[in-house]
Order: C-alpha cells, then sequence, then structure tokens
C-alpha cells in the first residue's frame, strides 16, 4: 500500500480448499458488488501479476488492511450491520471519498471453515436486512424497495424449486430471515445490538 497513497483497503488473495464457494481453489481474488441485484461476487482465479497492486470493485472483510486516513475520512464500520455487507459498505465509502481498493496479488491466506456459513435462520436474518440497509442508506427508500424485491424473488425462485422439483430442505432460513430483516428496517431497529437479535431469532 505503500506503492500507492491512493490505496485506501487492500486484502491478500484467498485461498480455500475446493468447494462450491472456491471452484478452482480460491475464494477471492478480488470482486464485484450489485445492490440492484442484490449480489457479491468473487473472482475465483489467481490475479497472476507483477503489479504490486490490483484494482477491485469491493474488498473483503475477510483479510483486511485499512489506510488510517482512509477511515478517518470516511469513518469506521457501520456498526448496525453486526454481520454481512459490513465490508461491502465501508468499501462503497471509500471509493465515493476518492479511494482506490485493490488485491495485493503476492500476498495470500488460506480461508479454512467458509463453507456453509450462510445456513442458519440468524445468518440469513443478518443477510437479508443488511442488504436492504445498504441499499436504502446509498439509495433511500427506492433502493430498499429494489433490495427486497430482488431478495423476494430470489427466495421465490428457490420456494418454487421445492414445489415443483421436490427439492428439499425448504427455504425456510431465508423466508424469515427476509421476513424479519424487512421488519426491522420498517420500525427502525436498525440500530439495536446484533446479539440481542440473534438471541431473538434462537
Amino acid at each position: 500500500m505503500d506503492s500507492d497513497l491512493s490505496c485506501g483497503a487492500s486484502s491478500p488473495q484467498i485461498e480455500a480448499s475446493i468447494g462450491p464457494d472456491s471452484p478452482r481453489g480460491v475464494w477471492y481474488a478480488g470482486g464485484t458488488a450489485d445492490l440492484g441485484r442484490v449480489t457479491t461476487e468473487h473472482v475465483h482465479d489467481l490475479i497472476e501479476t507483477d503489479a504490486l497492486l490490483s484494482t477491485t470493485g469491493y474488498v473483503s472483510g475477510c483479510a483486511l488492511f485499512l489506510r488510517l486516513r482512509a477511515l478517518a475520512e470516511v469513518g469506521m464500520f457501520w456498526e448496525p450491520l453486526f454481520l454481512y455487507w459490513e465490508d461491502v459498505e465501508l468499501s462503497f465509502r471509500l471509493r465515493a471519498g476518492g479511494w482506490r481498493l485493490a488485491i495485493a496479488p503476492a500476498a495470500r491466506i488460506r480461508h479454512i471453515g467458509h463453507d456453509g456459513v450462510l445456513s442458519s435462520v440468524a445468518s440469513y436474518y443478518y443477510y437479508y436486512r443488511n442488504a436492504i440497509l445498504v441499499a436504502q442508506r446509498r439509495s433511500g427508500a427506492r433502493g430498499a424497495v429494489r433490495a427486497f424485491l430482488a431478495l423476494w424473488s430470489r427466495a421465490g425462485r428457490q420456494w418454487l424449486a421445492c414445489i415443483i422439483k421436490g427439492r428439499r430442505p425448504w427455504p425456510m432460513a431465508e423466508t424469515r430471515g427476509l421476513v424479519a430483516g424487512l421488519l426491522d428496517v420498517v420500525r427502525g431497529r436498525a440500530s439495536e445490538d446484533g446479539a440481542e437479535a440473534s438471541r431473538d431469532l434462537g
């Protein structure tokens, strides 16, 4: 990062065991985030370059290096998020503040135990709720509605697959997380303590 003082945040390339989230043994080598579709996409191929830094759309919070001056300008992590989308939201603010986000290709770490994290009601709750919150913060009520509709469409397709093709399990965690997340946004409970919310979800 000393090679480019405009770089506000960077990440190593992150390897992992081959699986659904790392089909070629790479979990993260940069990525993009799309609030309209409410998706984040990781690059799953190692960056092969002699460059010290390679620009990325957002920086994963898994192994995050931050420049103190950048944080002083744009602020810290948005605490109401607690879990999921917090790195994306900070990345958006850094980019809006004119800071570069990058991967350091020569740096490598290995991520162990990443598969299957998004599976419980609590994890879906935070993923869905926070996606709507970030969209609301960046684009107002219209952004929140777009995010909700995108997530509802995703959950609806899962329900149809279960009903028509007999897939199991039923997407109850996704549905409960989406409804609970939306209600929290509407009721203005975003600042509620994360641990307390997890206990409420059982």
